[in-house]
Protein backbone atom coordinates (compact mmCIF):
# COMPACT_ATOMS: atom_id res chain seq x y z
CA UNK A 1 0.00 0.00 0.00
CA UNK A 2 2.99 2.72 1.09
CA UNK A 3 4.29 1.54 -2.26
CA UNK A 4 1.56 2.64 -4.37
CA UNK A 5 1.15 5.67 -2.73
CA UNK A 6 4.32 6.85 -3.35
CA UNK A 7 4.46 5.61 -6.91
CA UNK A 8 0.83 8.01 -7.09
CA UNK A 9 3.02 11.36 -6.51
CA UNK A 10 0.77 12.74 -4.02
CA UNK A 11 -1.79 15.56 -4.26
CA UNK A 12 -0.89 17.45 -7.27
CA UNK A 13 -3.01 20.77 -6.84
CA UNK A 14 -1.20 23.86 -5.96
CA UNK A 15 -3.09 25.96 -3.40
CA UNK A 16 -3.08 29.11 -3.36
CA UNK A 17 -3.62 31.20 0.23
CA UNK A 18 -6.96 32.45 0.63
CA UNK A 19 -6.11 36.17 0.85
CA UNK A 20 -6.24 39.63 -1.57
CA UNK A 21 -3.46 41.38 -0.29
CA UNK A 22 -0.40 42.63 -2.39
CA UNK A 23 1.84 41.49 0.37
CA UNK A 24 2.45 37.39 0.57
CA UNK A 25 4.75 36.55 2.79
CA UNK A 26 5.83 37.46 6.14
CA UNK A 27 9.23 36.98 7.45
CA UNK A 28 9.95 34.71 10.19
CA UNK A 29 10.99 36.85 12.79
CA UNK A 30 7.35 37.81 12.67
CA UNK A 31 6.35 36.17 15.67
CA UNK A 32 6.33 38.18 19.13
CA UNK A 33 8.44 36.21 22.08
CA UNK A 34 6.60 35.25 24.97
CA UNK A 35 8.01 38.33 26.99
CA UNK A 36 6.47 41.13 25.00
CA UNK A 37 3.26 43.59 26.60
CA UNK A 38 -0.38 42.55 26.10
CA UNK A 39 -0.98 45.51 24.49
CA UNK A 40 1.79 44.82 21.93
CA UNK A 41 0.02 42.15 21.46
CA UNK A 42 -3.13 43.67 21.11
CA UNK A 43 -2.38 46.38 18.99
CA UNK A 44 -0.09 44.47 16.30
CA UNK A 45 -1.78 41.33 16.49
CA UNK A 46 1.27 39.55 14.55
CA UNK A 47 -0.30 36.05 14.95
CA UNK A 48 -2.72 36.57 12.05
CA UNK A 49 -0.33 38.04 9.66
CA UNK A 50 -0.02 41.06 7.32
CA UNK A 51 1.67 44.78 8.29
CA UNK A 52 -0.98 44.67 10.98
CA UNK A 53 -3.66 42.87 12.81
CA UNK A 54 -3.47 40.75 9.46
CA UNK A 55 -3.92 43.53 6.41
CA UNK A 56 -1.78 45.01 4.41
CA UNK A 57 -1.65 47.94 2.50
CA UNK A 58 -3.99 47.29 -0.64
CA UNK A 59 -6.32 44.85 0.86
CA UNK A 60 -9.64 44.86 0.37
CA UNK A 61 -12.19 46.97 2.60
CA UNK A 62 -14.00 43.89 3.10
CA UNK A 63 -11.15 41.57 4.14
CA UNK A 64 -10.62 44.88 6.75
CA UNK A 65 -14.06 43.80 8.15
CA UNK A 66 -13.80 40.56 8.13
CA UNK A 67 -10.13 39.91 9.95
CA UNK A 68 -10.97 43.31 12.46
CA UNK A 69 -12.44 41.67 15.72
CA UNK A 70 -12.19 45.31 17.30
CA UNK A 71 -15.59 47.77 17.22
CA UNK A 72 -15.89 49.67 14.31
CA UNK A 73 -16.30 53.34 16.12
CA UNK A 74 -15.49 55.49 12.52
CA UNK A 75 -17.48 54.24 8.72
CA UNK A 76 -16.76 56.25 6.27
CA UNK A 77 -16.10 55.62 2.11
CA UNK A 78 -12.59 56.44 2.53
CA UNK A 79 -11.87 55.09 5.92
CA UNK A 80 -12.98 52.13 8.78
CA UNK A 81 -12.12 53.08 12.20
CA UNK A 82 -11.65 51.11 15.09
CA UNK A 83 -11.35 51.07 18.82
CA UNK A 84 -8.91 48.11 20.49
CA UNK A 85 -9.21 48.67 24.58
CA UNK A 86 -5.93 47.59 25.76
CA UNK A 87 -6.07 47.54 29.65
CA UNK A 88 -9.42 45.90 30.51
CA UNK A 89 -10.60 48.26 33.57
CA UNK A 90 -8.74 51.22 33.16
CA UNK A 91 -10.01 54.16 30.97
CA UNK A 92 -7.91 55.99 28.54
CA UNK A 93 -5.70 53.55 27.47
CA UNK A 94 -6.35 52.21 24.39
CA UNK A 95 -5.76 51.79 20.37
CA UNK A 96 -7.43 53.56 17.77
CA UNK A 97 -6.68 51.92 14.09
CA UNK A 98 -8.04 53.65 10.81
CA UNK A 99 -7.56 51.73 7.72
CA UNK A 100 -7.31 54.69 4.71
CA UNK A 101 -8.97 53.27 1.40
CA UNK A 102 -9.11 54.49 -2.39
CA UNK A 103 -11.88 55.16 -4.59
CA UNK A 104 -11.82 51.06 -4.82
CA UNK A 105 -11.65 50.33 -1.61
CA UNK A 106 -8.83 49.31 -1.12
CA UNK A 107 -6.65 49.93 1.60
CA UNK A 108 -3.98 52.88 1.38
CA UNK A 109 -2.27 53.22 4.73
CA UNK A 110 -3.18 52.01 8.74
CA UNK A 111 -2.67 54.74 11.46
CA UNK A 112 -2.67 53.71 14.63
CA UNK A 113 -3.04 56.03 17.62
CA UNK A 114 -1.89 54.41 20.99
CA UNK A 115 -3.11 56.14 24.09
CA UNK A 116 -1.90 55.21 27.71
CA UNK A 117 -2.04 56.68 30.77
CA UNK A 118 1.13 57.01 32.25
CA UNK A 119 4.79 58.16 30.22
CA UNK A 120 6.62 55.12 31.57
CA UNK A 121 3.72 52.99 29.96
CA UNK A 122 4.14 54.58 26.51
CA UNK A 123 8.38 54.43 26.93
CA UNK A 124 8.29 50.65 27.39
CA UNK A 125 5.68 50.38 24.88
CA UNK A 126 8.10 52.72 21.87
CA UNK A 127 10.84 50.02 23.28
CA UNK A 128 8.93 46.85 22.47
CA UNK A 129 8.13 48.21 19.50
CA UNK A 130 11.24 49.45 18.38
CA UNK A 131 12.60 46.12 18.99
CA UNK A 132 9.75 44.28 17.52
CA UNK A 133 9.47 46.41 13.99
CA UNK A 134 13.55 46.50 14.01
CA UNK A 135 13.77 42.96 14.03
CA UNK A 136 11.63 42.38 11.05
CA UNK A 137 12.39 45.25 8.82
CA UNK A 138 16.03 46.15 10.43
CA UNK A 139 17.76 49.79 11.88
CA UNK A 140 15.23 52.18 11.21
CA UNK A 141 15.79 56.23 10.21
CA UNK A 142 15.34 59.33 12.41
CA UNK A 143 15.51 59.66 15.75
CA UNK A 144 15.09 57.31 19.02
CA UNK A 145 11.51 58.92 19.40
CA UNK A 146 10.26 59.08 15.84
CA UNK A 147 11.13 55.95 13.62
CA UNK A 148 10.82 55.21 9.82
CA UNK A 149 11.63 51.98 8.08
CA UNK A 150 11.79 51.91 4.40
CA UNK A 151 9.83 48.64 3.70
CA UNK A 152 9.46 46.20 0.30
CA UNK A 153 7.46 47.95 -2.41
CA UNK A 154 8.05 51.36 -1.72
CA UNK A 155 6.02 51.23 1.50
CA UNK A 156 7.16 53.22 4.63
CA UNK A 157 6.49 52.53 8.58
CA UNK A 158 6.58 55.22 10.91
CA UNK A 159 6.73 55.02 14.78
CA UNK A 160 6.68 57.85 16.81
CA UNK A 161 6.00 58.77 20.48
CA UNK A 162 3.41 61.70 21.13
CA UNK A 163 4.54 64.02 23.84
CA UNK A 164 1.04 65.28 25.19
CA UNK A 165 1.07 65.18 28.68
CA UNK A 166 -2.66 65.01 28.86
CA UNK A 167 -2.54 62.14 26.42
CA UNK A 168 0.51 60.44 26.11
CA UNK A 169 1.15 58.12 23.37
CA UNK A 170 2.48 56.30 20.08
CA UNK A 171 1.92 56.69 16.55
CA UNK A 172 2.35 54.11 14.12
CA UNK A 173 1.60 54.24 10.42
CA UNK A 174 1.99 52.15 7.75
CA UNK A 175 1.57 54.05 4.27
CA UNK A 176 2.17 52.93 0.81
CA UNK A 177 4.69 54.55 -1.98
CA UNK A 178 3.87 58.15 -2.77
CA UNK A 179 2.14 59.17 -5.84
CA UNK A 180 3.75 61.73 -7.79
CA UNK A 181 1.09 64.30 -9.35
CA UNK A 182 1.78 65.22 -12.99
Amino acid sequence: MAAFLGACGGDTETRQPSTDSTQTTEPASAKLPATVSLALQKILQPERGGLLRGVNLGDSVGRVMRLETAPLTEDSATYKGFNEVLTEGIDGEFADVLYRTDAQGRVVSIHVDVFLNQRAGVDKLLAELQRYFGQRYGTPQGTPQRNVWNLPQGQQLKLSAERVKQAPGLTIEFSGPKKTVQ
